[in-house]
């Protein structure tokens, strides 16, 4: 699994987050970044903050969890796609006839007018 460059943090927490002072939620959310980069609990005496970051960790486990189960579904979907010998057997990738008509009209007209003087 590659690299994780990001977190998801939810707006219905945001409850929870106004029960934080400003440098309490300052801390949390490096703590969280730097447990969603390397995995780096918070340690610290602040009940209420390791309570709150308690809770969001397990969620960003769950969010990585459902995340790499999906990646591993979608490369199994391409291997069974790609593996096989005849991809006309896909609903999907059908060979439609295309009919193309080509209707070329001329007009010539001509007008020779002579005059006898």
């Amino acid at each position: 699994m590659a690299e994780k460059k990001s977190i998801m943090l939810y707006l219905d927490a945001v409850e929870q987050w106004d029960m934080l002072s400003d440098e309490q939620a300052g801390k949390l959310i490096k703590a969280l970044l730097r447990y969603g980069k390397n995995g780096e609990r918070l340690e610290t005496n602040d009940g209420m903050l390791s309570m709150a970051f308690s809770f969001m960790a397990a969620q960003l486990d769950r969010d990585g969890d459902k995340y790499e189960k999906k990646c591993l579904k979608n490369a199994e979907n391409i291997r069974k796609r790609w593996n096989k010998s005849n991809t006309n057997e896909y609903e999907r990738i059908r060979n439609i006839p295309i009919q193309i008509q080509i209707r070329i009209q001329i007009h010539i007209q001509i007008q020779i007018r002579i005059q006898i003087l």
